[in-house]
């Protein structure tokens, strides 16, 4: 696979050639590195070149792919297979912008929107192929993206819908200007073609000091409200802006997906605009907000996303032309979701715990009742479910796990679920979008329960004593101990939740392990160093008076 050196030089010989085309620079996202790396593998295996895309229909992310044979050893630096790409420039035209398949790796490398990537690479020592998949994907063949996504060395382009007014109405050809495209917005460039020129002003984006007041605000006042502070996600922000972009171009105030804030201002003098101002305003509709009936209301909706408690990421975009400004906030996981009990438990009245566990009296007129929530994983049970995973995956030869934040929050919403129907099953169960593995544990004591993050593993990785090593596969009995140390799975999330007496713990995998394919096994579930396959487990996970609960893990 790729080493971290020509990881970097992947990402930095990237970056440079997008600055010349004034493009943001991309970072590194572990889950594309993951998918990358394994369809470079895939295409190693098959000797051949074809797109992730011919075999996953669901593949949304752009992805450019490199091949290069010699019959003495190869030895390829990240430099060589990005210039490879770049050196399509040659064939592009300019004077017709748009998708080619003799310049489709350049302009994905230059796609200004796209701001992540991932990297694969497998060899053979005769024989490489290099895989780089980007988010969000470039090459989007509509009218206007190419010109507003694939700019030109040093040089500045009309806007995409003045660029299209222009051809339409005066019918003539755009041509080069003198002066630079800029990686920040907000550039005002003078362009020519024939007698006809005009000014066109690109959009401002948030900057730095408007984006920390933004989080810092949104946090302020969700911590009032017992819910944990956002994080900013760099695909959210990208789409935020995207739909900011499109509103002060459209002057519609409609929203693009669920999970969505919008505000929107104008003034006949020149606006300046906090990060504070909009969220502020959305807060303010706590006025508003009925207590006593909780749920959604179109006048109180802003309010309920900015608190809601089970969002764990943020997205900002904003888009002026100086007089008219919007701006919009995209929240993952969404909230205002109107299933019964999600409203209760999601947007908590001023003064609530941070920490689940906290109990509340609501009333209603003549009725009242006690409302738990439930505990979710402290930071010792998150360190020690995932300190558990690591030690054992590194006898099997695999990398260590680490935590996303959207797994998380998934992992933790699906273990109050189960809680809260008090049964055992797997959210691919109702939801048959999921595509990430899952392992759930279920425990039960009439004493009050104590469990710790290894106990938990433990009793998933002892199923090692059933794994038949010379038939690799998958089982019902042995599945949570294959997804644990699932050697492609790079990113884990837990969650927990109690009553006291029961407990459920969810911990989902991205990459989902136990593929059933020819192969996988054999190339996931390796045997533990120095030891035959075949060989056993001894280690007990029984505990004195709990009886523990588990349930194969997601195929």
């Amino acid at each position: 696979m790729a080493d971290a050196s020509f990881k970097q030089e992947f990402l930095e010989t990237h970056n440079a050639y997008r600055a010349k085309h004034g493009a943001q620079p991309l970072t590194y996202n572990s889950e594309l590195n993951a998918a990358a790396q394994k369809w470079a593998d895939h295409l190693l295996q098959i000797g051949s070149m074809k797109h992730s895309k011919t075999e996953d229909s669901e593949m949304k992310d752009g992805e450019n792919i490199f091949n290069m044979w010699s019959s003495a050893p190869l030895k390829l630096t990240g430099k060589e297979a990005v210039e490879s790409w770049y050196n399509e420039i040659k064939d592009y035209n300019w004077s017709r912008p748009g998708y080619s398949g003799s310049t489709g790796h350049f302009t994905q490398v230059v796609w200004k929107e796209s701001t992540e990537l991932g990297v694969g690479l497998a060899t053979d020592g005769n024989k490489v192929f290099v895989v780089g998949q980007y988010r969000p994907a470039g090459n989007k063949n509509m009218p206007g993206y190419f010109e507003k996504n694939v700019l030109p060395q040093g040089k500045g382009w009309l806007s995409v819908s003045s660029y299209m007014k222009m051809r339409r109405e005066l019918e003539v050809q755009l041509m080069h200007i003198n002066t630079g495209s800029k990686t920040a917005r907000g550039t005002v460039s003078l362009q020519t073609s024939g007698k006809h020129s005009a000014f066109i002003t690109t959009n401002t984006m948030a900057d730095a000091s408007f984006k920390r007041e933004f989080l810092e605000t949104h946090n302020a006042y969700r911590a009032k409200h017992g819910a944990q502070p956002l994080t900013y996600n760099s695909e959210l922000n990208a789409a935020a802006q995207k739909w900011a972009d499109h509103l002060l171009q459209t002057g519609s105030n409609e929203h693009s997906k669920s999970g969505e804030n919008i505000f929107n201002m104008s003034s006949s003098a020149p606006l300046k605009l906090t990060g504070k101002e909009a969220v502020e305003s959305w807060y303010n509709e706590i006025e508003k907000y009925n207590w006593s009936r909780p749920g959604f209301s179109g006048s109180t909706g802003h309010f309920t996303q900015v608190v809601w408690k089970e969002s764990t990421e943020l997205g900002v975009g904003l888009a002026t032309d100086g007089k008219k400004v919007f701006v919009v906030g995209q929240y993952r996981p969404p909230g205002n979701m109107t299933m019964p009990g999600y409203f209760e438990k999601n947007v908590l009245p001023q003064g609530s715990k941070t920490a689940k566990g906290t109990v509340s009296l609501q009333t209603s007129g003549k009725h009242s009742a006690f409302i738990t929530t439930n505990t979710m994983a402290d930071a010792s049970f998150k360190r020690e479910f995932l300190e558990t995973h690591n030690a054992y995956r590194a006898k099997h030869g695999a990398q260590p796990l680490t935590y996303n934040s959207e797994l998380n929050a998934a992992a933790q919403k699906w273990a109050d679920h189960l809680l809260q129907i008090g049964s055992m099953k797997h959210r691919k169960t109702e939801d048959s979008k999921m595509k990430d593995g899952e392992n759930i544990s279920e425990m039960s004591s009439s004493a009050p329960l104590k469990l710790t993050g290894k106990k938990t593993v433990e009793s998933w990785y002892n199923e090692i004593k059933d794994y038949n090593w010379s038939r690799p596969g998958y089982s019902g009995n042995t599945g949570h101990f294959t997804q644990v140390v699932w050697k492609e799975s790079t990113e884990l999330g837990v969650g927990l939740a109690t009553d006291g007496k029961k407990v459920f713990v969810v911990g989902q995998y991205r990459p989902a392990g136990n593929k059933n394919m020819p192969g996988y096994f054999e190339k996931n579930v390796l045997p533990q160093a120095g030891r035959e396959a075949g060989g056993t487990d001894n280690t007990s996970n029984e505990t004195a008076g709990v009886s523990p609960r588990k349930i194969c893990t997601l195929l």
